[in-house]
């Protein structure tokens, strides 16, 4: 399962990790911070053979990003620049703004770190991030009752 480095350690602050331990959605992460109108949205999905990570950030290509893998954790920013206003441009309105954004991840020790791959297209960034071959995860298993 892949954690946002943010959020975990929000719950974990909270609450000591108890939904951390039990679910991976932070029911309170709403409530938490109004960051995260300022976050790319991240949808995670997984697979047998990968995840897929689609962050949503419109207006942004793949110059604007950075993604680095080190010790487990894949860190993804983005930085876009703001035009100035020009003599040619006079804004009467402007409502498109861009700040600067850093998202990390913790990444499972059975996914290999050297396939990653990345892809931007339509203001989606799309990372990809295969599993080990070798190795299989059991997330299910039948507890005993003594």
């Amino acid at each position: 399962m892949l954690y946002d480095i943010e959020q975990k350690s929000k719950r974990n602050s909270l609450n000591q990790g108890f939904w951390d331990e039990f679910t991976n959605r932070d029911v309170f992460e709403d409530f938490i911070s109004n960051r995260k109108e300022r976050l790319p949205a991240v949808n995670v999905i997984e697979n047998d053979a990968e995840f897929i990570l689609e962050l949503a950030s419109p207006g942004m290509c793949r110059d604007n990003y950075t993604l680095e893998v080190e010790n487990d954790v894949l860190n993804i920013s983005g930085n876009v620049k703001t035009p100035n206003s020009t003599e040619e441009m006079t804004y009467k309105r402007r409502e498109f703004s861009y700040t600067a954004f850093n998202r990390s991840f913790i990444l499972p020790e059975y996914v290999d770190e050297e396939k990653i791959a990345a892809s931007c297209a339509d203001g989606i960034l799309t990372i990809h991030i295969p599993k080990k071959d070798h190795v299989t995860v059991n997330n299910r298993r039948e507890i005993v009752i003594d």
